[in-house]
């Protein structure tokens, strides 16, 4: 038993024993040293850096660095370093002409009792810049390598570095780690450019990549500004020219040029300037298009070369008096790719321009019509660009009147009166002060009412010296129906230079009853002489009975009564035929000193010749049917004669034409003649020749 535990004693002490001297072993083994910095400099020389390992230096032999021109091998013994406490090797000429590329590793040489190498260090690479032109005068794009696949712990982030000429190195951008490229936007006239990358380890080594130089010369000409439009201002007389700003970075001014022939303006300052206005006194913009063109200036002084020029437009115009029209016309907007149309603006007597019209882009003219020739109107077109702001541009500014027309001061239709015969008589006043030709010839015109439609039913042709227009229509039927009538003076183009006022007949109708013994009479009202005047002061009414010569006024009125009815019972033997006329009388004398007066149509009414003739009558003095006479009313009775018999035939009374009473029952001692029957022969002639001859009985009554 005791041997036994002795035995696992023993045999525990050499474990441990074997133990130590396994560790003792093992930490006499050197690692590689630790990769922190590759550096090129400015011999092309490359620099590596590291940090020495951590072990017993005792069994140091050496370092020893191998390289490649490729990644994956093979590589090289480059050089061995026997001193252990060294950390950097300068691979003296390794980058030619910034084109080859190598790659480095360490190991460390040791003995530990026997000769050994450590396992390979990090595999690193001198970072090497390049740089790609965007064009001659842009730095462009930069491009490195990373110093090895994944970060270096101890290192930090790019610095990248610029240099311009003989300057100092700047630091112009910071980028983190994986991200190898840089865009720098860097101009110049002429110099030469330097870039290159640093990054720095914690034990202050640097790695610095290759330079990447060039040469910038900026001869290249700026991007063109793209004109937007060129306006006439025409309340200023000036010309304003606008555009887009040119898109290169370096641009400092604009030049501008009016061409035809060619006159430089100016020099405008600042890349985001984009209006100009031409205020040149004087400026010929009326009678011919300018053209304009805009080059950019960059800060080498390089200027944009054919730049699209742009034209005003130039707007003229013909007028047609006859026609009462003014034709414009104007030339091209010229510079844009596509003009999307044109717009006519139009301001009449001063007025605000408001659109009178558009045309498409092929159309450059517009008729205005209808124009009223003793007004001024201005016109300006505007030229329609296209795309997603639209742009436009402004024509100069025309304005058209036409020759000082003279025209009638007046042109008064005083009158207008329907003849004893049915025709209409007019008289109107004319202006006689104008030159000659300027009223070619009168149109007389006429109508149902003052709405029309018209008709010209005659034209005069007046001397120099004629101031009045009289003039008989007797195409017109004013028995049937009432007239409107106006004058129209006509210019040479056959234009109305001036319309008189309208005047209307008066026309009157008859309703008779005959049995009542009236007539109803109404009429129209006249409805001017406010013109030059007060208008109408009433109406009078005449009557004439069976043509006779004279007439009788049987009314007087007010201006604003059109009617009147006509008891006839006192004329019922005076005849057939009556007839009627109203007149209408001017209040008071007009501008012209005259009362004037229009009388109607004339009406008639014949009634129909019949007879009344009694049957009885009772002469006892009551004062009721105390004569026998047959009625003849509305006849105007001629060799007239009724004979009254007894009845045992004994002619008993005679009654003529001129006995208005008739027979009285009593004879000529003034005795009552007995009650009974009688017998009448009646005998006429009627106004017309017919003959009546009537007999019949009637009876006396007391």
């Amino acid at each position: 038993m005791h041997n036994l535990i002795r035995y696992r004693i023993v045999k525990k002490l050499l474990g441990i024993i074997t133990l130590l001297f396994l560790s003792i072993g093992l930490r006499a083994a050197l690692d590689p040293p630790t990769m922190r910095c590759v550096s090129v400099d400015s011999a092309s020389g490359v620099t590596i850096s590291w940090f020495p390992p951590i072990g017993n230096p005792i069994e140091f032999v050496e370092y020893q660095i191998f390289e490649s021109i490729n990644p994956t091998g093979p590589f090289n013994l480059l050089v061995s370093i026997p001193t252990f406490a060294t950390a950097s090797y300068n691979h003296a000429g390794a980058i030619v002409n910034n084109f080859n590329t190598h790659y480095y590793f360490v190991q460390t040489v040791f003995n530990d009792g026997s000769l050994q190498n450590s396992s390979s260090s990090d595999t690193i690479s001198p970072m090497r810049m390049n740089l790609t032109l965007w064009q001659q005068d842009y730095a462009g794009q930069l491009n490195w390598n990373p110093i090895h696949g994944t970060p270096i712990p101890s290192n930090g982030g790019y610095e990248v570095q610029r240099r311009v000429g003989l300057g100092m190195w700047a630091n112009i951008s910071g980028q983190a780690y994986g991200n190898e490229s840089f865009a720098d936007s860097i101009s110049r006239c002429n110099d030469t450019v330097y870039y290159r990358v640093r990054v720095q380890d914690a034990i202050a080594c640097y790695s610095v990549s290759t330079v990447a130089k060039e040469n910038l010369i900026d001869n290249t000409p700026p991007r063109a500004p793209e004109i937007d439009s060129i306006s006439i201002d025409n309340f200023t007389g000036t010309i304003s020219i606008s555009w887009s700003p040119s898109s290169s970075p370096d641009v400092t001014g604009y030049t501008i040029t009016r061409l035809n022939p060619a006159t430089p303006l100016d020099t405008v300052s600042g890349r985001l300037t984009n209006v100009y206005v031409d205020n040149e006194t004087g400026l010929d913009y009326f009678n011919q298009s300018l053209a304009y063109e805009i080059a950019a200036i960059d800060s080498c002084g390089n200027v944009t070369p054919g730049v699209r020029e742009h034209e005003t437009m130039n707007l003229s115009f013909t007028r047609d008096l006859c026609e009462r029209s003014i034709t414009l016309s104007w030339t091209a907007y010229k510079g844009w790719n596509v003009v999307n149309g044109y717009t006519i603006l139009m301001s009449e007597a001063g007025g605000p321009y408001t659109l009178l019209g558009t045309t498409d882009p092929n159309e450059r003219s517009f008729v205005h019509s209808g124009i009223d020739a003793t007004k001024i109107y201005c016109y300006i077109v505007r030229a329609n660009g296209a795309g997603v702001q639209l742009s436009s541009s402004q024509s100069d500014l025309v304005c058209v009147a036409f020759p000082n027309l003279t025209y009638p001061s007046y042109q008064y239709l005083n009158k207008v009166s329907v003849t004893e015969d049915n025709n209409v008589e007019l008289s109107c006043y004319v202006d006689s002060s104008l030159d000659l030709g300027i009223v070619v010839y009168y149109e007389i015109k006429r109508g149902l009412s003052v709405d029309g439609p018209f008709e010209t039913i005659d034209t005069l042709i007046l001397g120099d010296d004629d101031w009045l227009i009289e003039y008989t229509d007797s195409s017109a039927y004013p028995e049937m129906h009432e007239y409107t009538y106006r004058v129209d003076a006509i210019d040479n183009c056959d234009q109305i230079l001036l319309r008189s006022n309208y005047a209307r007949t008066l026309h009157l109708k008859i309703f008779p009853d005959k049995y009542n013994f009236n007539n109803t009479l109404n009429w129209t009202e006249y409805t001017d002489w406010l013109a030059y005047g007060d208008g109408v002061g009433h109406y009078e009414m005449f009557r004439v009975i069976n043509n006779e010569t004279d007439s009788e006024i049987i009314y007087k009125g007010a201006k604003d009564v059109f009617e009147l009815e006509d008891d006839l019972a006192e004329f019922q033997q005076q005849g057939s035929k009556i007839c009627y006329f109203v007149e209408a009388r001017e209040r008071s004398r007009n501008t012209f000193g005259i009362v004037d007066t229009s009388r109607s149509n004339r009406v008639c009414v014949s009634f129909e010749s019949d007879l009344y003739i009694p049957t009885a009558f009772s002469p006892n003095r009551d004062g009721t049917n105390e004569f026998f006479k047959p009625v003849t009313p509305y006849i105007n009775p001629q060799n007239y004669e009724c004979k009254i018999y007894d009845r045992w035939g004994q002619l008993v009374y005679v009654i003529d034409q001129n006995d208005f009473r008739g027979w009285s029952g009593f004879d000529g001692n003034g005795n009552p003649h007995p009650i009974g029957a009688y017998i009448y022969h009646l005998r006429l002639t009627t106004e017309r020749g017919s003959v009546v001859d009537r007999k019949g009985s009637f009876t006396l009554l007391r």
